[in-house]
């Protein structure tokens, strides 16, 4: 036995597939009164995944391995050895193999664990219950039924573990390539002028349909998320150079980011009074300190903090209550339309409130129309980024 499994699917199981599993070969266990019932996976070897009753002690603990041809469950799969054997240390067919000494096997009963798509995982088996062959029939139809439903769920699951292998994949290939290809957007006073800053945002090329926000939130979804923010904070700071230097350019980073160690090496080579880092994530942050500490450190440093997406959610409001921005920059659900919505400027409004009293500058953001531009000039906005003032692009326009 190797307690050491291969990686497989069923090896990153979440709670509930494993809870679900466990109470799967509880139920089988009761309903035959066995000494142990498990759920095996069977490919390269058999591996214990689920286990009811006393399974440890008897060899059976969770994670343990064997080689298949030493085990009845591959041998049930091959139609080599039916379903249920009621003698094993007698049967001419099991009396034999090493691990029913080893194992200390009298009866058994086993039955193939199949997906809809008629793949077969494993099996579902009990050891060591009191023999009844004349409810055959009955006990192997019950045992049946719950293999079925095992097959459904551990389905569900290996689909979704197929699809975050498939994210993992797309993300890594995006860093592989080096990251994200990146351009700018202008940030320019509404009141007119040239623009006083850009915003670097992320492009990907690879052929994968997706915008840039799914991008980023799937990477962090399958632990990527702060390589792939670093490499495109690495990518960005070229644009530097296409600026003037009386102009700065905008980083976006989420909390996690920010507090990583590798970040402030990332940006240490250029000038911090050119720099402001957004922080943008709309998930809550469970602890500030760290958030709080490494921005702290940007801004003695001379870099600026800037919140991203304010009075889309909650997480953003708190932001700005907890890193005392010195830019808020408004999200584009509240200036989309604003020139039409009273109650979209009556929120502006009470943003502007706040930001007089805090001293902290307000930067508008998807703005697309004149009309929009004008309304929040009104409410006393005095910078905006948007289609309205220029696309994207590899220079300021």
């Amino acid at each position: 036995m190797d307690t050491n499994a291969p990686p497989s699917p069923l090896a990153h199981l979440d709670h509930a597939a494993t809870a679900f599993l466990q109470r799967i070969a509880a139920s089988a266990r009761d309903y035959l009164n066995a000494h142990v019932s498990f759920v095996a996976e069977v490919a390269e070897a058999e591996v214990v995944r689920a286990t009811a009753g006393p399974a440890a002690a008897a060899g059976l603990p969770v994670g343990a391995r064997f080689e298949l041809e030493d085990t009845y469950c591959h041998r049930v799969l091959q139609g080599r050895l039916p379903e249920v054997i009621y003698d094993a240390r007698v049967d001419v067919r099991t009396r034999d193999i090493p691990l029913t000494e080893r194992l200390g096997i009298e009866s058994y009963m086993g039955v193939p664990v199949t997906l809809r798509d008629g793949r077969v995982l494993g099996t579902l088996c009990c050891i060591n219950f009191p023999p009844e062959p004349d409810h055959r029939a009955r006990d192997l139809g019950f045992m049946h039924f719950l293999a079925a439903l095992v097959g459904d769920e551990l389905g569900e699951s290996l689909r979704a573990h197929d699809l975050r292998m498939q994210r993992h994949e797309a993300v890594h290939a995006v860093l592989r390539a080096g990251g994200p290809r990146m351009v700018m957007q202008p940030i320019v006073p509404l009141d007119g002028g040239r623009a006083i800053g850009a915003e670097a945002l992320a492009r990907f090329d690879l052929p994968v349909h997706a915008t840039p926000d799914v991008w980023f939130h799937e990477a962090h979804a399958v632990g990527l998320g702060i390589d792939l923010e670093l490499a495109s904070v690495r990518n960005a700071l070229p644009l530097l150079q296409r600026l003037p230097r009386d102009t700065f350019l905008s980083l976006n980073a989420s909390p996690d980011t920010v507090a990583h160690a590798d970040f402030a090496d990332a940006i240490a080579r250029v000038d911090p009074s050119r720099l402001v880092i957004e922080i943008t994530e709309h998930a809550a942050v469970d602890d500030y300190l760290p958030v709080i500490d490494a921005a702290t450190r940007l801004r003695n440093a001379g870099v600026r903090i800037a919140i991203d997406d304010v009075g889309a959610g909650y997480s953003s409001l708190r932001h700005v209550l907890q890193l005392a921005p010195d830019i808020a920059k408004l999200d584009m659900s509240l200036t989309r339309d604003v020139d039409r919505d009273p109650a979209k400027q009556a929120l502006v409004a009470g943003m502007m409130a706040f930001a007089m009293r805090t001293g902290v500058a307000v930067v508008a953001e998807g703005v697309e129309t004149a009309m929009e531009a004008q309304a929040l000039r009104e409410a006393g906005v005095r910078f905006a980024q948007g289609f309205a003032f220029g696309a994207p692009g590899n220079a300021l326009h």
